[in-house]
């Protein structure tokens, strides 16, 4: 599609979710013309204009934000004052280091099995995770 301004024609690809409109509006912005998207299939736009896929998101989102505030507060509350620089910086390079390696296996997960897979298995390990915290009474009562 090409979008007509003042300085030239801006072309541009448009995705809307099934259904009639109006919908939200998300733009998803490239990098510059080296990274230009093609128009063919792209599975991010397919899940950011699924509604139930960013519903997901939204509640994987907020619990992962949840999660972390209470790990890191129980492992901060339970671990040694003179430990806790070396054990908080190698949460941090699991968290950090190893995102790039977390982003490629769930790629690879999606692209294989669809997005409804990983919302899946993120969701189990949470709630595995919520679980076992709950379950350990050193954890649960502070």
């Amino acid at each position: 599609m090409w979008t007509p301004q003042p300085y030239g024609r801006i072309h541009s690809f448009l995705a809307t979710p099934p259904g009639p409109g109006p919908w939200p509006t998300l733009f998803l912005l490239h990098g510059g013309p080296f990274l230009h998207d093609r128009d063919s299939y792209d599975p991010r736009v397919e899940l950011l204009t699924d509604a139930s896929a960013v519903v997901a998101l939204a509640v994987a989102g907020v619990a992962s934000t949840v999660t972390n505030v209470l790990v890191i507060t129980v492992v901060q509350q339970h671990t040694a004052a003179h430990l806790l620089g070396r054990v908080m910086s190698a949460i941090l390079f699991a968290a950090l280091g190893l995102f790039p390696l977390s982003g490629a296996a769930a790629g690879l997960v999606v692209d294989a099995h669809g997005s409804g897979v990983l919302f899946l298995a993120t969701a189990a390990t949470l709630g595995a995770a919520f679980a076992f915290g709950l379950s350990r009474r050193s954890l649960r009562d502070g």
